[in-house]
Formats: C-alpha cells, structure tokens, sequence
C-alpha cells in the first residue's frame, strides 16, 4: 500500500470536490450516512470464506469461491468495489489478499474502519472515499476487482471504464448483481403488486433501497460486454426470489437456491429467467 488517496476517509473528502457531486450521487452518500446510523455490524461471518462449507448455489457464496480460487500471493492486490461497511473487505482480506476499499458513504467507511481493527486487519486494509465513476487509483493497478450489488447504484459505463483502466492485462473483475427478469419484473412492478409488495425508497433494514437504484436491464450489460469482451455471466435466483417470506423457517441453506441450481442445469432455458448476475470479466 504505497500511495497516497486524496479521498482518504481521514481527510473526510471525497475524490472530487462536493459541488462536483451529481445529484444522484449527493443522494446516494446522504441516504447511506442516514441507513448506517440504523445498523449495528459488530461482528463478521467468515463461513463464506474459511473453506469448510460449500454452497456454488448462492450467488454470494459463489463469488467468495471464485475469490478464493483467484487468489494467488503474487497476484494479491484486491478492490473491493463499493466496500459498503467492511464485512466483505474483511473476508477478503482473511483470505490473504492485500485489499483496497472505497465507498461514497462517511458513515459506511467508519463503520468498516472499526471493523478492520477489530479483526486485526487495520495494516491489510485500506479505504478511501471515492465515487465509482472517477476513482483515484494508478492505471493497471488490481489484480481482482469485486463488487456486490454495488453497479444498479452508479453509473454502468463510467465505473465499468474505471473498473477496465486500474485492472491489470490479466485481471479480473466480478460483480454481483440484480437484473431485469422478462415478464417477471414487468408483473412485480404493476401497480397492484407494488401496492402489495412496495419496492420505493426505505430505509428498512434487510432489504433497504435507495431512490435512485435499479436492477440492471439488457442495455446495461450491453454496456458491460463492450468494454469487456471477455464475459461470463452466471444466473441465480428462479424460485429463491421468494426467499423472504421463508427464510425465517430455514437454519442455514435456502433449499429454493438449492432447486434454481438444479433447474438450470437440468433446463438451462429457465437462466434467463434468474434475478441476479454474477459477472466475470477478464481484462485481457
């Protein structure tokens, strides 16, 4: 960790200056400043790293698998794209990789700084406050990139371009992410059901939305693929997006991601029916 951020969380300033700001992004940092003071992360799960479960069906735990097996003690300098509070900065760095963490929110860095020192850490971690679109980072500086649910939240061409210019010739970057699904997306977002089941802005702890987020839709990976040729796409979510009003009766797996997984395989036609995305990219 040899150079200097001008957005370093210390100096309480973001890499550009406030009034450069879009208003979206101004929304973005004020609702996370507001959403942190609700939560209370005071402890890391590091299930999804320590190697002795295996769930490939869970989009998350998926991308915890592809971390680890990218990992390699010469090739070690990892973003955590949108670092959100540090628990997946944490894990990463549990892992062995020397982790660089930025985010729009004061309150989200703060919040991960204590976690950092808690688990020991502090010296293999840093993070800085940066917006995604305009990152201060050396060109061709990471070996990985990984974001989760963090690109419905920016702007796609501006941070996939950043996402290109600071990764390695043989890097990689993988994103976690919701998606438009046909039919299913035009039904959840008629009146009736978003009148059943409302999808505005909250500040609700498990499932928080801010005003300006969106599932990503076929532009967006559009997009994406342009900038990055080399694509993977692998889908989760058929049956799991009804996890919500079961998880309460489960005591570890969702048995419905344990069911989308095996539909795929079985009828790959219905992937293009799966709510969320993991993306890898290979920069080459």
């Amino acid at each position: 960790m040899n150079f200097i951020l001008q957005g370093d969380i210390m100096d309480n300033k973001l890499s550009v200056g406030e009034n450069e700001l879009t208003e979206r992004q101004k929304r973005e940092s004020e609702y996370y400043n507001i959403y942190t003071n609700k939560l209370d992360v005071e402890n890391v799960d590091f299930d999804p790293v320590d190697g002795i479960q295996k769930r490939p069906w869970n989009s998350y735990w998926y991308v915890y698998d592809l971390v680890r097996m990218y990992y390699n003690k010469d090739k070690n300098k990892l973003l955590d794209f949108g670092c959100g509070w540090g628990e997946t900065s944490v894990r990463f760095a549990k892992i062995g990789y020397e982790v660089y963490g930025f985010d729009i929110s004061e309150g989200n860095l703060k919040v991960a700084k204590k976690l950092t020192r808690k688990y020991g850490f502090q010296n293999q971690v840093e993070f800085s406050l940066q917006i995604a679109e305009n990152l201060n980072y050396p060109s061709g500086y990471f070996d990985i990139i990984v974001g989760f649910d963090i690109l419905h939240h920016v702007n796609i061409k501006s941070a996939i371009l950043e996402c290109k210019r600071i990764l390695k010739d043989g890097g990689v970057a993988i994103f976690r992410e919701p998606v438009e699904v046909p039919i299913i997306d035009y039904i959840r977002n008629t009146k009736i059901i978003k009148y059943i089941i409302p999808n505005e802005k909250n500040f609700n702890v498990s499932e928080h939305i801010t005003q300006d987020e969106r599932k990503l839709n076929k532009e967006d990976s559009e997009i994406i693929k342009n900038v990055f040729p080399d694509i993977k796409e692998e889908k989760f979510c058929f049956l799991s997006r009804f996890d919500r009003y079961f998880r309460k009766y489960y005591r570890r797996s969702s048995p419905l991601e344990i069911i989308d997984r095996k539909i795929f395989n079985i009828f790959p036609f219905f992937r293009k029916y799966g709510g969320d995305t993991v993306f890898i990219l290979n920069k080459k």
